[in-house]
């Protein structure tokens, strides 16, 4: 995602990338691993019931679909036809039915369709070659895993326990579904195999273990060491897909195809058009995500111009970016949302199925659905570049009385840095910001308090820990808590705007926690590094510039220096015998710790400012 943007990857290749990417683009590995986005539904590992979480998971695609590329809250529809805007429950099912088919590998082979094929047929020779000795052990060991699981088949219903049983080249798609929530929790260790086994099955188990040991060494690699979490899908015709008498997974009604939003199609003719394009493919993911991009179909342009603006401006021209519906106020400036779609939307020639070179562009419109015009276009406008400064003129308090909610946008709205960007700053003053672009999740360190069931091991090295905070592990039940001190998304659904709230933990965290101190250590530990022989005045210059990017005033510099001093004071005088000081990390030795110390906490002040952390 983060190269698709960078590489301003037009928007319309990038959603048939997120949906398809693997029957569209089979030559692009990026393409391949871009399906990931519909395999990230928010899953129970230990869920008892199978049958509801394989159901559940599609729901919350499903939903996911409608809200983050239509607009569309058809997640209310799962039940019942919605209450308020013209989505059918039908249309849920339909809808679902794009995506009744895959399958989930969290560790595919990335690769080119040539390089793909050649190790998909050297890997079934190879599967051909040792057929007989896998078969011979999964035999064997069969009932011995069947024993030593237990009690813990007993809560899975036959369904479930077949396509556990079932070896897994010879699962359908149905069943490899079922059995990526259910072998999971099947997950029996060597002693509990064995313990079913007379002498003579395992003397015989261990020379075919031993036998295919030996065939390992002739396995084909991956044609890279690189692997990605990708969907895909087994044969041309998925698992068929019922509309849910009241949304039970239990109660399944009547079979639907995949389809549209009938709202769209007044005339019933909203099936989709799918044509297979391979026996191990259906082709219906491909079939949405070319409706979606359709020029015929103006919601997903309308929806992501709005994010976008949203994005700048603090709430979009529909308030609510997931849901343009009835529920949601009219649009604010509907014909500016209409001149920006379009705009957008459209494609120049010259330009249609190219896929993202990144390179400059002789004008911005039509936009071909480049995001980064978009960006360009509204951080250039004058409506953005106006100062959050109401001012008390008779024109700005003629504004405050007329539309004191800046629904008209005569001023630009003051605000907090996101969760992720203060975490980011932080890094930055510290000078510890790694800036290096994509690779896998990182770990920072995690408060001492955290029990051990919960807490992730850190990354070992430093500079992953120092990565921008993009990179860090996303658990939706274990949200890094200085983020989450700062209104980090409930990760469990679909975000439509952050909120933005202004409570006492958050100034807690800024004062107290351990982090935040140790950045300010180190912020301070900078600023001497750089100015070991300076005078205070400098290294006051110098915090504001690395902190604020602007000089310090005259009556600021003098505060700052007047509370060092007083700082450095109270630290000689009040510090308890054995209280070691908070002091910067590195700093010279001929430094006097107390002065030291006091510096550290006027960098942490700096860092506790609000113009540090919020956007003016």
């Amino acid at each position: 995602v983060i190269r698709a943007f960078n590489r301003d990857t037009p928007y319309d290749r990038f959603l048939l990338e997120q949906l398809a990417g693997d029957e569209l683009f089979p030559e692009d590995a990026n393409a391949q691993v871009a399906t990931g986005y519909t395999l990230l539904w928010p899953d129970e590992s230990n869920a008892s019931n199978i049958l509801l979480a394989r159901q559940d998971s599609l729901n919350d695609l499903t939903a996911n679909i409608g809200s983050v590329f239509l607009g569309a809250s058809i997640g209310c529809a799962q039940c019942h036809d919605h209450k308020f805007d013209p989505l059918l429950q039908v249309d849920f099912y339909r809808l679902q039915a794009f995506f009744s088919g895959i399958i989930r590998n969290d560790r595919a082979p990335v690769g080119t369709p040539a390089q793909l094929a050649a190790y998909h047929e050297q890997l079934e020779s190879w599967k051909a070659e040792t057929a007989d000795l896998r078969n011979e052990l999964h035999q064997l060991e069969f009932v011995a895993r069947v024993k030593a699981a237990g009690d813990r088949r007993m809560k899975f219903p036959a369904v479930v326990l077949e396509a556990i049983d079932t070896p897994p080249e010879y699962r359908t798609t149905y069943q490899r579904q079922l059995a990526y929530w259910s072998e999971r929790q099947m997950e029996i260790n060597e002693t509990g195999v064995a313990s079913h086994l007379s002498d003579e099955q395992k003397r015989r188990r261990q020379q075919l273990r031993d036998q295919l040991k030996e065939r390992e060494r002739s396995k084909p690699r991956p044609p890279a060491e690189e692997t990605g979490m990708i969907v895909g899908e087994l044969h041309a015709v998925p698992p068929p897909t019922y509309r849910l008498a009241a949304g039970s997974y239990d109660k399944p009604l009547e079979e639907v195809t995949p389809g549209f939003l009938s709202v769209l199609f007044p005339s019933g003719a909203n099936s989709a058009d799918v044509t297979a394009p391979s026996a191990h493919s259906s082709g219906r993911r491909t079939a949405l995500a070319r409706w979606l991009v359709d020029q015929a179909n103006p919601l997903p342009a309308r929806v992501i111009v709005n994010r976008i603006w949203q994005g700048h401006f603090g709430r979009g021209i529909v308030d609510n970016a997931n849901d343009f519906g009835n529920q949601t106020p009219p649009p604010s400036h509907p014909e500016l949302l209409d001149w920006l779609a379009w705009n957008f939307a459209t494609v120049i020639e010259s330009e249609r199925g190219s896929d993202n070179t990144g390179a400059s562009r002789p004008a911005d419109f039509p936009m071909s659905w480049r995001i980064k015009s978009l960006h360009r276009l509204l951080m250039t406008s004058q409506a953005y570049r106006q100062s959050t400064a109401r001012g008390t003129d008779a024109l700005a308090l003629a504004g405050a009385s007329a539309d004191p909610g800046n629904r008209l946008y005569w001023h630009f709205e003051r605000h907090r840095l996101t969760a992720e960007s203060i975490r980011d700053a932080f890094l930055a003053v510290a000078g510890r910001l790694e800036g290096s672009l994509h690779g896998p999740s990182v770990f920072p360190e995690l408060p001492p308090d955290f029990s051990k069931r919960e807490a992730w091991k850190a990354s070992a090295l430093p500079a992953e820990r120092s990565r921008r905070s993009i990179y860090v592990h996303a658990k939706r039940n274990l949200p890094y808590p200085l983020l989450e001190a700062f209104d980090l998304p409930d990760m469990h659904e679909s975000c439509a705007r952050r909120s933005q709230t202004t409570v006492a933990p958050q100034a807690l965290m800024l004062l107290n926690s351990e982090i935040v101190l140790e950045f300010a250590q180190a912020f301070a530990g900078q600023l001497l590094a750089e100015n070991p022989q300076a005078e205070l005045s400098v290294l006051v210059h110098q915090a504001y510039q690395r902190a604020f990017g602007r000089d310090a005033t005259e009556d600021e510099v003098d505060g700052a220096q007047r509370f060092i001093a007083r700082q450095q004071a109270l630290l000689e005088l009040e510090r308890a015998p054995g209280r070691p000081l908070l002091l910067p990390r590195n700093f010279p030795k001929f430094l006097d710790p107390s002065l030291a110390a006091a510096i550290t906490d006027f960098c942490h002040a700096l860092m506790n400012s609000n113009e540090f952390i919020y956007v003016d």
